[in-house]
């Protein structure tokens, strides 16, 4: 009974499966047109992937799976927990680098979070706004860092609701503030407005949005933030290398200035290309004969192992500092992780002063393979990136020497304001505070 049982269930499946010689019909041609995608990712990973030999063995009915879902089956059991490889179907369709609720290509230019009545007295949920992104519809409308958003569309925020402020469904929202009584050493809400938000769009996330020099008492402080370590603009018809061009008036003008120490907030930065961190590296530490990074492929593509050294184009105008102050988040990663341990590699750890909570942990490099119809690009871990001595011990994240939650302060000041509670705890180590 059992074995007519199971004799049964067989014919069922191979009838049920097209795929192959089914039922007396040969459908193996739409077996191979229906898994051809998967079985072209299957063979990119095979040939590209870091750690191909850890890929698990997949069912037939896993091949029958579009390019981005089969590949995080290929990814996600391997040993190295890869969180970084992705497909990319349509690059105008989607932010493969998002911050939190920020996507560049459909946003209103804000990243939130929900925040529990920070005065105590209720158990009122609010949205507080982190961070508002340069010439975005959040700006436009008013919005600041440290506002808080107490109704969307004349509802209470929820869980729910907050994702508006992504979606591009929030049309309305009511806004107060946070102060303090000195008098009566308490916080307090100030009196709510309510704000029209512009439609979502398109937001260009500008890679160096701000820099300054302080001056303390002739002591120079140079500061610079930086969101993504690439030479130009997303946008179509943007001027080639414009972000290129920003970094190198920015270091030249701190350069003139003769900076004795600087700031590097790299919080927002989560990604970017190699030329661009050796070329910030190099405006930091100088002229060095060592490399800076370097890349270790998996054995069979040990050929395309490759040092990095200084931007030998850039050098004459570098601060060549001995130490920098680096200011990091859960949302440092990639190429902004590289340059911390470049920077380390070649000034020592104890002089690469880091603040601010742990990165995300990208020690590797991704290489774009594409499809032959053009439809797909496989963005694929290749290669550790390592230090000019060789280490890449860093897949855990970089953990800061100086932890700071910034959002645990009541106040989040502008970025750059000396006031603001990371930089603050920066100037406070600088200075012996």
């Amino acid at each position: 009974m059992n074995l007519r049982k199971n004799t049964l269930s067989v014919l069922i499946a191979v009838c049920a499966f097209w795929g192959l010689a089914s039922c007396g019909e040969d459908r193996t041609y739409q077996y191979e047109e229906k898994t051809s995608e998967a079985r072209w990712v299957e063979t990119a990973v095979q040939e590209w992937y870091l750690w191909a030999d850890s890929m698990p063995e997949l069912g037939w009915k896993d091949y029958f799976a579009g390019s981005e879902s089969f590949l995080k089956k290929l990814t996600s059991k391997i040993h190295s927990a890869d969180k970084w490889s992705y497909s990319e179907v349509d690059s105008l369709a989607k932010d493969y680098h998002p911050r939190g609720l920020f996507d560049h290509l459909t946003s209103y230019g804000l990243d939130v979070n929900m925040i529990t009545d920070p005065t105590g007295n209720t158990s009122r949920q609010y949205v507080r706004v982190k961070t508002v992104y340069p010439d975005s519809p959040a700006e436009r409308c008013g919005l600041v860092r440290n506002d808080f958003i107490t109704h969307i569309n004349g509802q209470k925020v929820s869980s729910s609701n907050m994702t508006d402020l992504k979606g591009g469904l929030a049309r309305t929202l009511v806004r107060t503030t946070l102060n303090y009584s000195l008098e009566e050493q308490m916080f307090f809400w100030s009196e709510a407005d309510t704000l029209e938000l512009p439609a979502s769009e398109y937001v260009e996330d500008k890679a160096f949005p701000l820099d300054s020099v302080y001056d303390f008492g002739g002591y120079k402080v140079g500061y610079l933030m930086c969101n993504r370590l690439v030479a130009s603009a997303y946008e179509k018809g943007s001027a080639a290398g414009e972000y290129r061009v920003a970094l190198d008036d920015a270091m030249v003008r701190m350069k003139s200035e003769a900076v004795d120490a600087m700031v590097l907030d790299l919080r927002l930065c989560n990604y970017g290309e190699m030329d661009m961190v050796r070329r910030l590296a190099t405006y930091i530490v100088g002229a060095k004969d060592a490399p800076l990074l370097q890349t270790f492929w998996k054995e069979s593509k040990s050929d395309m192992n490759e040092q990095f050294f200084v931007d030998e184009r850039v050098a004459a105008n570098a601060l060549a500092l001995e130490r920098v102050y680096v200011i990091t988040s859960s949302y440092t990663q990639g190429a902004a992780e590289w340059l911390v341990q470049g920077l380390k590699g070649v000034l020592g750890e104890e002089n690469v002063l880091t603040f601010g909570t742990k990165t995300a942990g990208q020690n590797v490099q991704l290489h774009p393979v594409e499809s032959a119809s053009g439809d797909v690009t496989l963005q694929l871990a290749t290669a550790y990136v390592a230090d000019g001595n060789g280490s890449y011990d860093y897949a855990g994240g970089h953990v800061p020497m100086v932890e700071v939650d910034e959002y645990s302060y009541a106040d989040l000041y502008p970025y750059g304001d000396l006031r603001e509670a990371v930089l603050a705890e920066v100037l406070g180590a600088m200075f012996g505070e």
